[in-house]
């Protein structure tokens, strides 16, 4: 929770748009997504951070997801853990619809960061922030990578430096899959990523970095399962073979 409380009667919607002010132009603010289930907190951001962002807000990952299809925002402010679907799902979501990417996702949580941060990051968070949230501090971090988002565009770069994958290959049950991943983690020898299926150590994967014009392919295996949380794994990948133009050192 933040330090303050929200002002009594104010949280009654599961909703809550706040527009900029009558005398600002519309567009002149940065659009900021809201998902968090705790009513008091998620409106307490919202009155807030609303003087310097056009923020929306709602209560599930469900209507987040609704959000980000329909109306893209600049950047999502995401809690970690939410009833039915979390926020890692939602992450990781955006991350296979290709999303992730182009629009910045910062994670809160009160979970420390030694428990999720490289978990998070490793889904296509670009940042982690732990509970209690200092207002003047988030804010300033949302500008700081909106204005870094803004900055690799302007200059043709790729979203910080993920990379996107499609990976196919049998789960450890032999089942087929073909699943898409982002990465900030590559090197010429190997990766690492989030996948929402069951891998064991050894298993031999089919992959290609997107986008696929460039058809960059290869093949790697599985060197190392890491933590696993609500059906979501953080994997190790050995390259074993690569072809096309891998721009990986």
């Amino acid at each position: 929770m933040l330090s303050e409380e929200a002002p009594h009667g104010m949280v009654r919607e599961t909703m809550e748009t706040v527009k900029p002010p009558r005398d600002s132009p519309a567009g002149t603010k940065p659009k900021l997504l809201i998902v968090d289930d705790d009513d008091a907190h998620r409106m307490l951001l919202v009155l807030r951070l609303s003087e310097t962002f056009d923020v929306v807000a709602v209560a599930s990952s469900e209507h987040g997801l609704g959000k980000v299809l329909l109306d893209p925002p600049d950047c999502i402010l995401l809690d970690l853990f939410m009833p039915r679907y979390s926020g890692l799902e939602l992450c990781w979501t955006l991350t296979s619809l290709g999303l992730a990417p182009t629009t910045p996702i910062i994670v809160m949580s009160g979970q420390t960061a030694d428990t999720y941060k490289k978990f998070c990051m490793d889904l296509g968070a670009q940042d982690y922030l732990e509970k209690p949230l200092e207002i003047e501090r988030l804010r300033a971090r949302i500008m700081e990578i909106l204005k870094q988002c803004a900055d690799e565009r302007e200059a043709g770069q790729r979203i910080g430096i993920k990379k996107n994958l499609v990976l196919q290959g049998f789960d450890k049950r032999g089942n087929y899959f073909e699943v898409r991943a982002s990465t900030e983690d590559m090197s010429a020898n190997g990766f690492n990523c989030v996948l929402a299926v069951q891998l064991e150590t050894g298993t031999m994967v089919e992959m290609e970095l997107l986008p696929s014009s460039e058809r960059m392919k290869g093949r790697a295996t599985v060197i190392h399962v890491d933590q696993s949380v609500e059906g979501l794994t953080d994997y190790s990948f050995e390259f074993m073979e690569k072809s096309g133009e891998w721009n990986v050192k």
